[in-house]
């Protein structure tokens, strides 16, 4: 295998997927402009938070999340987690705080990749997903002084009780079992309400029901676009790949109801089934199909590519809602068990519906959330379907923890199994 001795550059197949750092910068700098010179409030929100309401009220959203993995892809995080670690933060926290709250302590200094976030007027935190981050955004809004609302989401299985249910429940994120414990509908109603009423003390305005209808639509057109591109993706060879769905990511997930990201979804699906009608792959012939399954390592995104050399390509991730959602029955591949929650059972599905060969873990020690279930999706993909699965270790953001020979090693002798139990499948 070739040896690879830096971090490795993404590469884009698609001229869509191009114009989206495009869209990146102008979001940042409408942002910051707005906030300056209209006097726009400012809300610094984890990514789970609801945007609809947000832009119903003109509210200048900045996701800490977010602005992290674009520094780490810009190689600009190091100067800020050495900061907040000699503050006494430990390395073993979320990469992405550590990041965010050096950047703070700095000063959000300008001289950072599109300018930076804007001081935020308050914070908004939900409890999906991960408690470490309800920590974070605490400490972020005393740092600032400023007023912070906590969303409680209570998680529970879905009501199949397998994680591979199909339908309007699986299409959100929130695991809520609305036949198990309805009152859970209510609470999350109430809870909702209660952000309303926060957002119009904090901005002084009342939410425009027309305004936010308009809104939802479009994010909900938004949405089809986006699982109609992922269908497309299941095609062999697929017409679209992780790398640029990765990078396509951003329009949909914090622009969801706006003119921007129907465009941009409008544009990439018609160049997506172009290259599905035509059988443009994203290599030449494609040898085997993989899965990205957790956070990538931001500042070496290029590792997505590295297969690209030998005939492979990473189809699809599963972490950001880019899987799709149905489940392909008509497959031979069948698995006895679905794993411990969804979270397991969207790979598996992934793996049945996309024909995939092998999937990628990370394995990112710095977020319980996600790096808990990687051990039993290894377990499941390799004892019920057969699917070798690659754990690579790293923090998504600090490009410390990356051992260079370490993961080359592993992914290279991982290129070879895969690549010859792809020559004996039998599932197409």
């Amino acid at each position: 295998m070739e040896e690879k001795t830096e971090k490795m550059k993404a590469r884009k197949h698609l001229k869509t997927t191009q114009d989206a750092s495009q869209i990146i910068k102008q979001y940042y700098a409408e942002q910051q402009e707005k906030a300056s010179k209209e006097g726009l409030p400012v809300a610094w929100c984890c990514i789970a938070a609801p945007r609809d309401i947000m832009q119903a009220l003109d509210i200048q959203a900045f996701y800490p999340e977010q602005y992290a993995s674009y520094l780490a892809s810009r190689d600009c995080t190091t100067r800020f987690i050495q900061n907040a670690e000699a503050a006494g933060y430990a390395n073993e926290l979320c990469g992405y705080a550590r990041a965010i709250i050096g950047y703070i302590m700095d000063g959000l200094p300008p001289d950072v990749p599109v300018g930076g976030m804007s001081r935020p007027d308050f914070f908004i935190i939900t409890s999906a997903v991960c408690d470490n981050r309800v920590k974070w955004f605490e400490e972020m809004a005393d740092m600032f002084n400023a007023p912070i609302y906590l969303f409680e989401f209570p998680e529970m299985p879905p009501e199949t009780r397998q994680g591979a249910s199909s339908g309007e429940e699986a299409l959100i994120m929130l695991q809520i079992g609305s036949k198990d414990a309805p009152h859970l509908l209510g609470y999350t109603g109430q809870q909702y309400q209660g952000l309303v009423r926060f957002l119009e003390e904090q901005t002084g305005k009342k939410v425009d029901p027309n305004k936010l209808a308009e809104i939802r639509d479009r994010s909900r057109d938004v949405g089809k676009l986006r699982r109609e591109i992922n269908e497309y993706r299941k095609a062999i060879p697929t017409p679209m790949g992780a790398a640029d769905g990765y990078t396509a990511m951003f329009p949909g997930t914090y622009l969801p109801g706006t003119k921007i990201s129907d465009e941009f979804y409008t544009k990439l699906r018609e160049e997506v089934k172009y290259r599905l009608d035509n059988k443009i792959g994203i290599v030449p012939e494609e040898k085997f199909r993989l899965a990205w399954s957790g956070i990538p390592f931001w500042y070496n995104m290029g590792l997505i590519n590295y297969f690209e050399d030998y005939g492979g390509v990473v189809v699809i991730d599963t972490q950001y809602g880019a899987a799709g959602t149905t489940i392909n029955t008509s497959s031979p591949r069948q698995p006895k068990r679905w794993g411990i929650n969804r979270m397991v059972a969207s790979v598996v599905r992934a793996v049945v519906d996309y024909n995939l060969d092998g999937v990628i873990l990370s394995y990112t020690p710095t977020c319980r959330a996600l790096y808990i279930d990687q051990l039993e999706m290894k377990n499941t993909l390799e004892e019920e379907l057969d699917v070798p699965a690659l754990l690579l270790e790293s923090d998504m953001v600090d490009p410390s923890s990356y051992n260079e020979a370490e993961t080359m090693m592993k992914i290279d002798a991982f290129i070879e199994q895969v690549t010859e139990k792809a020559k004996h499948r039998d599932w197409l």
